[in-house]
């Protein structure tokens, strides 16, 4: 008698080898996802700070202009530009400004620009601030530009500032920056 040869029920490599290419794309795709949603959140939370110090740096200049020329008027030194500020912010390297000192960093010194997180509290419970003084060191530098503008052969009255703030971006990669810029008149003059 011969042997009767039943085929046996069960997987071939191929249907195999198909099976784990879908098992392996079905759990890939999400992982994938999943990490680019963590990439864009990152890069995220790190250009809404830099733009968030842009703006406090332009904050920080009108307020200087404001006080400077304010508490200057009827005294004949209504030159805020040179009055408030520092010569170093209308260089090519540009200067760093803070909120807790009211001295300008030299932007010419390597790395002197960058800010530093300082984790103490000024008021109990309440966040550091960043700043060129104190601190841990942070992904940001911030460095700020005044340009004097003439105005129809008037003599200058107005200024272009421009603030950058600038991160290496671990996760996108490469050097990040934002740009942000505002025209200050000096518009206390005729006080």
């Amino acid at each position: 008698m011969t042997p009767h040869f039943s085929p046996e029920k069960g997987f071939t490599l191929i249907e195999t080898l198909v099976a784990i290419t879908i098992l392996i794309t079905a759990t890939v795709a999400p992982i994938t996802i999943a990490a680019k949603g963590l990439q864009s959140a990152f890069y995220a939370r790190d250009h809404l700070a830099a733009v968030y110090l842009a703006e406090e740096a332009l904050e920080l200049i009108r307020e200087r202009r404001d006080d400077w020329s304010l508490s200057h008027k009827g005294s004949g030194t209504d030159d805020w530009l040179t009055g408030a500020t520092d010569p170093k912010c209308q260089g090519a390297d540009g200067c760093g400004v803070d909120a807790r000192t009211t001295t300008f960093t030299d932007c010419t010194i390597a790395g002197a620009c960058r800010l530093k997180y300082d984790s103490n509290a000024i008021v109990t419970g309440v966040r550091g601030l960043y700043t060129y003084v104190t601190g841990t060191n942070s992904l940001f530098t911030r460095v700020v530009k005044l340009q004097q503008v003439p105005v129809n052969g008037n003599g200058v009255n107005e200024v272009l500032v421009t603030v950058d703030v600038s991160w290496q971006a671990n996760v996108t990669g490469g050097q990040k920056t934002v740009r942000v810029q505002s025209t200050l008149f000096n518009q206390y003059d005729a006080l």
